[in-house]
């Protein structure tokens, strides 16, 4: 259409008047759009054809936007992109003790899906390079034709319907619990309540309880850092048990009170992570 575009254009789009390119990465800053209205320069590079002379027609106001190639193979790649690692990286909704191993589960859900649904797809595998990224910290979007952001899409629908909104509440309850022994903790250190033997006992033991949850729960995805968190609270229960009210205690009490918030924030963010399991 001889539109003013491209890599060398510095006009967003033709229904502002900004002057730079909006940047939607993660690094970039969201342009302030101009609330004017439409805009009054003429974004043809070229004289008007006869056909664009027809009064009215070559008015900047009248051009709209291809919605459907806007979607299929432009922003809906990036949100389709986005959306995959965000289920498989962040929420963990498919099974797998890494990355790799929930997007291959994803992928065998989604061409299970395809053949149910008969729907065609050229996208064979759910991998980073499909995303078009070679890490998380970059900007994710993704290969293929505008019909397989099609078709992806609406199997993203179906997922996201699958999603049990019941398993939002442990999350939620887990920051209670968290905030709840948190504020036990720094109770029982004043010096007032640091005799009571049964209350460091109990304490301590809730802890134990607390940061095996996720071990309990979701045993392909406890987090490493876990472990010398729960080394330090073990010993400082068998601390208590083996010299109550002793020496040991009064010292090492304040060398395990931040180990133990530790390991109990540790624990809270592994079941958190688990928010909006997906059962399919």
């Amino acid at each position: 259409m001889c539109l003013r575009t491209g890599p060398t254009s510095k006009l967003i789009c033709h229904f502002c008047n900004e002057q730079d390119w909006w940047h939607l990465g993660p690094s970039g800053s969201v342009a302030t759009w101009n609330s004017s209205g439409r805009p009054e320069h003429d974004p043809w590079k070229k004289k008007a054809s006869l056909l664009r002379q027809v009064p009215g027609g070559e008015a900047a106001s009248r051009i709209r936007c291809d919605l459907a190639h806007i979607w299929a193979i432009g922003v809906g790649k990036e949100f389709i992109g986005s959306a995959l690692l965000l289920l498989a990286g962040e929420l963990r909704v498919w099974p797998g003790r890494s990355l790799g191993a929930r997007l291959d589960h994803a992928y065998g859900l989604f061409r299970t899906w395809c053949s149910n649904s008969k729907q065609t797809c050229k996208i064979n595998e759910f991998r980073l390079r499909t995303f078009k990224v070679t890490s998380l910290l970059q900007y994710p979007s993704l290969k293929g034709q505008g019909h397989d952001c099609i078709v992806l899409h609406k199997w993203l629908s179906h997922v996201c319907e699958e999603i049990q909104r019941d398993d939002l509440e442990p999350g939620l309850n887990v920051r209670a619990l968290l905030s709840l022994t948190t504020v036990f903790l720094m109770w029982f250190a004043h010096p007032k309540f640091r005799d009571s033997e049964s209350l460091a006992t109990g304490l301590v033991a809730v802890g134990i309880i607390y940061g095996l949850l996720p071990m309990i729960f979701h045993r392909e995805s406890i987090d490493p850092n876990l472990l010398p968190a729960a080394s330090a609270i073990l010993a400082g229960f068998g601390l208590f048990q083996c010299d109550p009210l002793g020496v040991w205690t009064d010292s090492a009490w304040h060398l395990l009170l931040v180990p133990y918030v530790h390991f109990c924030a540790l624990s809270a963010i592994s079941l958190d992570s688990h928010a909006g399991h997906c059962a399919l």
